[in-house]
């Protein structure tokens, strides 16, 4: 079984499934992927540790890897 994904820019994958095999106690579905991708865009998340709903603790070792100027 092959599934193809074609994008709007013309690009695509194809997917193929090959095989089912065990791991342990566990099915697992072995593909192939080829095909290829284009960064298209660029992302920010905003978190504010001032805000009473954000559970900052646990953030700030993966903010400060990121932008250590501009976590507080």
């Amino acid at each position: 079984d092959k599934l193809e994904t074609v994008s709007l820019r013309d690009t695509g994958f194809i997917g193929e499934f090959t095989t089912v095999e065990t791991e342990g106690d566990y099915q697992v579905v072995k593909n192939s992927i080829t095909g290829k991708g284009y960064v298209i865009a660029h992302s920010d998340i905003v978190v504010n540790c001032d805000d009473p709903m954000v559970e900052c603790d646990g953030l700030h070792h993966i903010l400060s890897s990121c932008h250590k100027s501009s976590v507080v």
